[in-house]
């Protein structure tokens, strides 16, 4: 015999042991579908189990079905309303993402003060016009006190790319403008005493310093100067009016005076 011909009548011994076993374990373990054995000819075992179950079940499936079928049109009617303030929702945030802008502010939920413990201080309100009375009411948002309209991100979005395109214009031009001054400051470098303006501009602020303290000591002296100018003229006039005397007494005693001038 070959050695495949002793494999399949090992594999035959085999399967007839396990089939065997089977056929012991399902004489010594039946289940009774049919009768009741104790008392022989009457319907029992699983069969009658199941009866009863089913009967038991009978007496309260016409109640479940009369609840579920009061229920399924209030449960359709709160589906169909949840679809359609789903899709109201959808297209709200939709308009307050991409489509509100100036003269059309975002919009809100409008909220209403209540007295409910179980609910809070606040409750949405309702719109009143069919048929959309089970969506909230939705108002015009503000921002900044009630001062500002708010609009949609993808605005601010746009306002603050426009912004930074404006600053980036503005720092271009500040850069060209630094370019301009280090170019005028190179100008004026003087190369043969190879300093710069703000040496110079230290130079010039030490003269004013010198030439500020020089004034504040001779302003004393320019005083007194002005002051005895001044004594000078008033004794001038004294002495002219003097003469103008001495000049009418002399005439009048017939006395002739020539006024030499030195």
């Amino acid at each position: 015999m070959t050695f495949l011909g002793k494999l399949f009548v090992m594999f035959n011994v085999g399967f007839s042991l396990m089939m065997a076993f089977v056929a012991v374990g399902l004489f010594f373990n039946d289940v009774d579908w049919g009768y009741d054995r104790a008392e022989p000819g009457k319907k029992g075992g699983l069969i009658d189990q199941k009866e009863k179950e089913i009967k038991a079940l009978q007496q309260t499936q016409a109640p479940t079905e009369g609840a579920w079928k009061a229920a399924r049109p209030t449960l359709w009617k709160a589906e169909e309303e949840r679809r359609l303030a789903r899709a109201e929702f959808v297209k709200q945030l939709q308009y307050n993402r991409f489509e509100a802008k100036e003269g059309k502010p975002a919009r809100a939920v409008e909220m209403k003060e209540v007295q409910d413990p179980k609910r809070g201080n606040y409750k949405e309100a309702a719109r009143e016009a069919a048929p959309n009375a089970h969506l909230p009411k939705m108002i015009d948002t503000k921002v900044r006190g009630d001062k500002e309209d708010l609009y949609s991100r993808a605005y601010y979005r746009a306002e603050m790319d426009r912004t930074v395109q404006a600053n980036r214009v503005l720092l271009e031009l500040l850069e060209k403008e630094f370019a301009r001054d280090e170019a005028l400051t190179r100008q004026i470098y003087d190369k043969a005493t190879d300093t710069g303006l703000q040496v110079d501009l230290v130079a010039e602020r030490e003269k004013r310093e010198g030439v500020e303290a020089e004034r504040k000591q001779v302003k004393p002296l320019y005083v007194n100067t002005a002051v005895e100018s001044e004594l000078s003229l008033k004794r001038l006039d004294q002495m002219r009016g003097r003469i103008k005397e001495l000049k009418a007494y002399c005439a009048k005693r017939g006395i002739d005076v020539q006024v030499v001038k030195r």
